[in-house]
């Protein structure tokens, strides 16, 4: 027929080298941005149990992502304090008569907030977010994330992606600059 394989599969909560067993809802988005629609089918939020889906889809590019359902926050108030129920996007390219396999991330709570913390930055600097708009919201998210349980990943707590900002920083002028304005801002903030 033509069409290939994707396989998706999720890893559980805390546990990136581990599949979920809950059900997830997938999403397969055209280069646009649009959810998929094909053949009679929409490939929007549709439910695959213990973190794995299969699609059968025509040859090209697509986005992906999954969520999970918010009761799973009442099941496991673990979840949503360290991680949040919505995966990283992921890119695939599917060929003909060819399986294709992808694993999403839940990332953590912590990893989303100092990545929006960073955009903020950005965006004020280099950009028309007011200052002070920017800063009080960059200020309300670092004290959130400061409050929080450390997630269980050490790669995921906003401590490393600090040390991560500054590494890069020493072989990169912009970042350099991105980690001067974010050092500033914590001096301020305190």
């Amino acid at each position: 027929m033509g069409t290939g394989k994707l396989n998706i599969w999720v890893s559980e909560i805390q546990q990136p080298c581990l599949i979920s067993n809950r059900t997830w809802w997938f999403t397969v988005f055209d280069c646009k941005g649009r959810p998929f629609n094909w053949c009679g089918k929409k490939y929007f939020a549709v439910p695959g149990k213990c973190g794995h889906i299969e699609f059968e889809l025509p040859p090209g590019m697509y986005k992906i992502f999954a969520h999970g359902h918010p009761r799973y926050v009442y099941e496991d108030r673990d979840v949503i304090v360290k991680y949040n129920i919505f995966t990283e996007d992921a890119i695939v390219k599917i060929n003909c008569e060819e399986t294709t396999c992808v694993t999403l991330y839940p990332p953590s709570y912590h990893r989303c907030g100092y990545y929006f913390l960073i955009a903020t930055l950005l965006n004020m600097h280099f950009s028309s977010i007011d200052e002070k708009k920017g800063h009080n919201l960059m200020k309300a998210i670092h004290e959130v994330l400061e409050e929080l349980p450390k997630p269980i990943q050490e790669n995921e707590t906003l401590e490393f992606l600090e040390k991560y900002l500054k590494e890069i920083a020493e072989t990169d002028d912009t970042y350099k600059q991105v980690h001067e304005l974010y050092s500033q801002f914590k001096k301020e903030s305190k």
